[in-house]
């Protein structure tokens, strides 16, 4: 269904159309999607025109979409002609009526930010104050010590070990 198509495929799938073959075999034959083969045949039968290319991005105004809505809500216009009449897509217009049925206009004409938000950005680093010559032998000694100590330990575990293995005949 996200598959981009061009023309020439569209073309003859609607030519299988006019040999009066349905949109399940017409989907099989041309690996299309049979609910895009009807509303992409629908929309060429009513303007002529195979819109097989995006459409160009615009900002749609609340006013658009109040127009669409009303058009599919009120007017009873399809989807296929309401993409048609006012040049937005099938997936921006499912979207609109969505929102429109779960929350009303406020909901349709809410906008969200987009993007992380500004306090989201990682905790900036704090600048340490320089150290003095006294802080730095300190915090040598206590890495010193620390090593010191690891170095005890292995030794201890290493001589445990040689003890096992003398005490087991080895």
């Amino acid at each position: 269904m996200y598959k981009k198509h061009t023309e020439k495929e569209w073309i003859r799938a609607f030519d299988l159309y006019q040999k009066h073959f349905g949109p399940s075999y017409i989907s099989r034959r041309t690996r299309l999607d049979e609910r895009e083969i009807k509303r992409k045949i629908q929309q060429y039968c009513d303007t002529g025109v195979w819109l097989t290319g995006r459409l160009p991005y615009t900002r749609s105004t609340p006013e658009l979409k109040r127009l669409v809505v009303d058009a599919v809500v009120k007017q009873s216009l399809s989807y296929g002609e309401t993409t048609i009449k006012y040049g937005i897509s099938f997936s921006c217009l499912q979207s609109w009526l969505r929102k429109f049925r779960h929350g009303g206009y406020e909901e349709l004409f809410a906008t969200k930010p987009k993007g992380r938000p500004p306090q989201m950005g990682r905790p900036k680093k704090i600048k340490k104050a320089p150290q003095t010559d006294l802080e730095k032998v300190l915090r040598e000694n206590e890495l010193l010590r620390a090593e010191n100590a690891l170095l005890k330990k292995v030794r201890a575990l290493v001589e445990e070990r040689i003890a096992r293995e003398k005490g087991n005949g080895r």
